[in-house]
Parts: structure tokens; sequence; C-alpha cells
């Protein structure tokens, strides 16, 4: 792997930046001692555009060191101002207790970014995490192609060149294997619901029916509104069975099923986010081939991959099913036709690298993995669904619509077979 697995023993900071001329710099001193460089001279912030995931607020450090030499590039992500509060209420402030706790154990099994500094504040809502700039890397979404109108208006063919014309099928084969290490190591794991501050710790015990029934009634009301919508004549390509879906699903909600599903099915460590968009694809990273050479098996391919790929925005970790995660991950932007081609593939690629990290294959084997894919996949985007088609743009709530109802047709998933949303 290209990242260094010699951040495994090194304690992430946790100390709040030390801001100086309001908020156009960090203290030169301060941040010296965080990253070890002992004359820096100054430390500017750059806007760094958009990213940053739902609640952060993204800028770029530069670094000048005495005697005008350039002391490198950081990344400087915070809560975004003004949301602490609801980063309090929603908990993406976890996002920087994830790399406190969790990322230096798995370092070495998948890429992260490289954390010199976590920062959480849990009272206040606060976060703030500096790491490695990773502007020479490609957003996976890129490389799904035009398909999706989240890459409307974006350099395409500029990031699928760089990738060295990297194919879907083998960035979705990649994740599969990142997504089942991030799983293996903690499946089943109980010690995670001894941390309250993970999404659903609570839930997995039986416990926090009310953030669990507030979180569905969220969806709930952003669905009647989209119901509004549809039935005064607006947005007429929702199709009836989609609708169908979605009604009976949220006619399901149910914390005894809530609790019945948490407590019987395998659960463990889960990205809860988990999109090609929260990935980053590394040309620059050693150990991988970049073309498909002739007769090379898509495993095989995706072993050398895995090293490219680096997970971000742990802003929803949390407890809850692995195979949901990939679920999720396939409905977002994959070309139906292409999801078609390699989902098989990728699901025995993922529940075969689940078992070579160490999970039962006996007690949870891979008919059992397909079918919570299918089901986690789906279920998840009940919630979505109707919380997207409530709060986002038309545009993209139809293509969204299309690919839930491409997947629900391909599975058979109907109103009598789907289950609850998974908030």
């Amino acid at each position: 792997m290209a990242a260094s697995t010699t951040a495994a023993t090194k304690k992430v900071r946790a100390d709040a930046p030390v801001f100086t001329e309001g908020e156009a710099g960090l203290d030169a001193a301060w941040l010296g001692g965080v990253l070890g460089i002992d004359d820096i001279e100054s430390a500017k912030l750059e806007d760094f555009g958009p990213s940053g995931g739902s609640a952060g607020h993204m800028r770029r450090i530069v670094i000048a060191r005495k005697g005008g030499a350039e002391g490198g590039r950081f990344l400087l992500k915070t809560t975004t101002p003004g949301g602490e509060g609801a980063s309090k209420a929603l908990g993406t402030f976890r996002e920087s207790l994830f790399f406190q706790e969790f990322a230096p154990e798995l370092r070495g099994m998948l890429r992260l970014p490289e954390v010199q500094l976590a920062h959480a504040n849990a009272d206040t809502g606060f976060k703030a995490l500096i790491m490695e700039d990773l502007t020479g890397c490609i957003e996976t979404g890129l490389l799904f192609g035009p398909f999706s109108p989240l890459n409307a208006g974006r350099d395409l063919e500029g990031a699928v060149e760089r990738s060295g014309g990297v194919t879907p099928a083998r960035v979705a084969a990649a994740t599969a294997l990142a997504g089942a290490r991030l799983h293996a190591k903690h499946w089943g794991d109980a010690s995670l619901t001894a941390r309250s501050w993970l999404r659903g710790s609570q839930w997995a015990l039986g416990e926090g029916r009310e953030a669990w029934e507030a979180s569905q009634g969220h969806a709930a009301a952003m669905w009647t509104k989209a119901k509004g919508v549809i039935a005064a004549g607006g947005q007429p390509w929702w199709d009836s069975r989609v609708v169908d879906i979605l009604d009976a699903s949220f006619a399901k909600v149910s914390w005894a099923d809530q609790v019945a599903r948490m407590t019987s099915s395998p659960w463990t460590l889960v990205h809860g986010d988990f999109h090609p968009g929260n990935f980053m694809w590394d040309p620059s990273a050693t150990g991988a081939d970049k073309a498909d050479p002739a007769g090379r098996s898509l495993a095989e391919q995706a072993a050398d991959d895995v090293g490219r790929l680096v997970v971000l925005d742990m802003e929803v970790v949390g407890v809850g099913s692995g195979p949901q995660d990939l679920g999720q991950y396939a409905v977002s932007h994959a070309d139906p036709a292409a999801r078609r081609g390699f989902e098989d593939d990728v699901v025995a690629l993922y529940h075969a690298e689940l078992v070579r990290c160490g999970v039962d294959g006996s007690s949870f084997g891979l008919e059992a993995c397909r079918e919570e894919y299918v089901r986690g996949g789906s279920e998840r985007w009940m919630w979505l669904l109707a919380y997207i088609a409530g709060v986002c743009p038309e545009p993209l709530t139809h293509f969204l619509h299309d690919q839930v109802l491409a997947f629900c047709l391909d599975h058979g998933v109907t109103p009598e077979t789907v289950g609850q949303p998974r908030s």
C-alpha cells in the first residue's frame, strides 16, 4: 500500500487549533509543534471550495518557513461556521473521534488520509482536523462517467485519463475490498456499543429509541412534503412502483423491528455514507498497474487497486450493517447497466475479503451477504431517497429515483418485501 503504516504507532493530537489574525492563519509556533517543524514563519489559510462533507468547512494551510522556503501544504477541516449546533445534534464531530480512536489500528489495512490533529468538542459540536492535502488524487465518483448529474460540468475525461483509464468495475471492486477491511476489523465487536458517540451504538443495545424515531420522522416528513408536490402535478416522472415501495417502507416503521434486527443480525463498524464521492483515487500510488493487463482477474486487480483508494468523510461512522454500506454504494453513481455487469463479482469479492480478514464464513455465508446487500441497500435508500426528495434539486432527485427503481426491479424489492427505512 502507498499509505505509510508508521502512523499506526503515532498518537493523533487532539488539542484545539490556535488561530491568529482572526481566521486568516494558524499560530505558527503551535502548528510547528503539531507538525514537528520548528522553523515555521507563517501558516495562512486559503479557501478550498465546497469540499468537506455535509457539515465540514475545508481550507488549505499554506506554510512558509523562515528564510522564505515553502513549508508544504495541508488541509484544515472544521465545522462549518455557525453549524456547531447542528454538528452537536447530529454528532458529526465524531469524525475527529474516529481518527483518534480507530484510524491508528486501521492503517495498514486500508488507506486513510494522514491526520496530524483531530479535535472534537462534544459540548459545542466543534471539530477540527489537520490532514494531508490530497489535491493530486481523483474523486472516484468522477470515474463513473457522465451518467450521474453529480458529475455534470466536471472534467471527467481528464479524471479518467489521469487514472490511467480505470473502469467503474475496477473502482467498485477496490472499494469493496476497502469496505470489507473496515467492516471485518470490528465484526460483531460488542465493545463498539461502549462508544456512545458512534452513530447507532445505542440502537445496537436496544436503546436510543427517541433519537431513532426522530430520524425516521425527519425522513417521513420529507417524503410527505415530496408527495404533496407529486399530488399537485409536479415531478410527473415519479414511478408509481417507487411511490408504493416508499409508502410501504414508511408504513412498516417499528422500533421493535429495529431492535430485533440489530440484536439478531451481525453488525460492525460502518462508514455510514459509503458512496464514490467519499473515496479518492491516488494515481501516484505504487504497487498497482494502471491498465487492465490481459487475463488478469478483477480480484487480482482489486488487490492492487485498493492501495490507491483513500477513504474520506467519517462524519456518519457508526454501528450497523457492513453489506448495507456496499448496497448504498451500488445505487449512488453507477449506470444500472454497468452495475449489473459487476455487482455479483463485487459482492463475492467483498465477502471473500471479509472471510480472509477473519469473519466466520460458516456463520455469515455468501448468500446471506448477498441478501443483506440487497435488503440493506434498498432500505437505506428508502430513507435517503425520501429525505433527498424533500430537500434536493429535482434533477438529482429524479436521477436517484431512477437508480432506486432499477435496483429494486433488478432484485425483486416490492412493497411486500421491503423493510422499514434504515436511517
